[in-house]
């Protein structure tokens, strides 16, 4: 029962990946849903912000939200220099969650 359970709570969380990114309008929306979610999952406040392990290349970024690595590269730097977030070795900060947040909402 346990195992049944697991496994629909699973499948439960990838459709509604699926679906906010099937939904989404802009790859800007759906990076920012992205990391929002991985916020919630496993985000650690600090002083800074909420810092997130990331152990993703940008290409597997892409391939998670459909498209192309350059595309994440750009929107990663331009949420940089928005002082949204900031990016030190595997570690994503986000300094400006309700940001994120107004994009997700657009």
């Amino acid at each position: 029962m346990n195992a049944c359970r697991q496994l629909a709570m699973g499948a439960d969380a990838d459709n509604e990946q699926i679906r906010s990114i099937g939904l989404s309008h802009s790859a800007a929306e759906k990076l920012a849903h992205l990391i929002l979610t991985w916020c919630a999952e496993g985000g650690r406040a600090s002083e800074s912000g909420v810092r997130i392990q990331v152990l993703m290349t940008h290409q597997d970024i892409s391939q998670l939200i459909g498209t192309s690595r350059e595309t994440v590269t750009r929107l990663l730097k331009e949420f940089r220099d928005r002082k949204i977030l900031s990016v030190k070795g595997s570690t994503l900060t986000v300094h400006n969650k309700a940001a994120l947040e107004a994009l997700v909402t657009m």
